[in-house]
């Protein structure tokens, strides 16, 4: 999809197929939102081909029906691709609801925090909680009980060394990573996490380094 990229704006249906198509892609590979991207987050400036598109928003940015259907606003993002990602977890949850072939996508409620795990420590003690080397942890996810996977923004942190996180619900560590980082390096990513029964799933790190997450949403059976 694309226009004249001198400001050409779309029609609404236009931009609800796309929020659709993402939406559903999204479902159907068990994914957040996380993982939608506009040509702008790559042709941007400090990018390999930075400049090759001369408008500089997505298609959602600048549009005078800036309005969902039920009158909420999605407001002016102005190249904020957070935007656009809020409209395709909103899609995420309408679909669930008509699509029964699929795990329903819940986002997380209101009243639990974002932030579920976090290792960094007070400055005066900041490595005390920071996990060992080769070593394996649990962490509960809040409302995760019955639901079949957790949607989580993953964070590693003053890693000591090159390294990778594996997650897993349950039983033997499989032989896969989540997020590979170098020594020092900060560096995020969004996951989908199938959640052992009772709502927990475990972490291997092969390094010291610190670790925190957030969550996203969730999937659970219709």
């Amino acid at each position: 999809m694309g226009n004249n990229g001198v400001g050409e704006q779309w029609p609404w249906k236009q931009i609800m197929a796309s929020i659709t198509t993402d939406a559903l892609i999204c479902l159907a590979e068990r994914w957040g939102s996380g993982r939608v991207f506009a040509h702008k987050e790559y042709c941007g400036p400090g990018t390999t081909q930075a400049g090759r598109k001369i408008d500089p928003f997505g298609l959602w940015e600048n549009h005078p029906q800036r309005f969902w259907p039920d009158g909420s606003s999605w407001g002016p993002g102005q190249g904020d691709i957070s935007a656009y990602r809020t409209l395709v977890d909103k899609k995420m949850v309408e679909l669930s609801q008509e699509v029964n072939l699929m795990n329903a996508f819940v986002l997380r409620p209101e009243n639990i925090q974002p932030r579920i795990f976090d290792t960094r420590g007070p400055v005066d003690n900041f490595d005390a909680y920071k996990p060992k080397a080769n070593s394996t942890f649990s962490v509960p996810v809040p409302g995760g009980a019955g639901k079949t996977c957790a949607i989580i923004n993953i964070g590693a942190v003053h890693a000591e060394g090159p390294g990778f996180l594996t997650f897993w619900p349950s039983g033997d560590r499989p032989n896969s990573s989540e997020i590979n980082f170098q020594v020092g390096q900060a560096i995020a990513n969004e996951v989908t996490v199938p959640l052992a029964p009772d709502g927990s799933f475990k972490v291997f790190t092969n390094v010291r380094t610190h670790v925190f997450m957030d969550l996203k949403g969730y999937y659970q059976p219709l």
